[in-house]
């Protein structure tokens, strides 16, 4: 864009050196002939006009970019806002997990520690109970 703009302020700096020609004669005295209305003048120069229509349609998509930016920038505050709010939940429910885990194993060892005894105690007993249990558990596979 700084090239056009350059371009825009000062369209006789690519002529000759040796002839110094204000810009407004620099783009009139460009044309081939007073009657060619091409927009494109000698050395591959835009016309007045044809530069400002581009440098409208640059301006144009750079407040256009600058608005998307501007809503991704707010997109992304309000995301690193609530991952903050989630990651704090977070950690607590992940405590709340690992003291869940832990107190079960310790339940499951306690019941692992009864079932011991009461099997060392009453051996005929549990084991009768065992095969009740293992059969009921065989009945409620079959029916589901």
């Amino acid at each position: 864009m700084w090239l056009l703009e350059s371009k825009l302020k000062n369209p006789a700096s690519k002529l000759d050196s040796q002839t110094e020609v204000p810009s407004e004669t620099a783009s009139a005295s460009s044309m081939s002939s007073p009657s060619t209305s091409s927009s494109i003048a000698p050395e591959g120069w835009l016309d007045d006009r044809m530069l400002n229509a581009v440098l409208h349609d640059q301006r144009e998509m750079l407040a256009k970019l600058e608005k998307a930016n501007e809503t991704l920038d707010t997109c992304n505050t309000l995301s690193h806002q609530r991952i903050d709010a989630y990651a704090t939940d977070f950690k607590h429910h992940v405590k709340l997990l690992l003291e869940m885990k832990k107190d079960l194993e310790s339940l499951y060892k306690r019941l692992r520690i009864v079932q011991t005894k009461v099997s060392k105690l009453y051996p005929a007993n549990y084991a009768d109970a065992v095969s009740k249990a293992e059969m009921h558990e065989i009945e409620e596979d079959e029916n589901d």
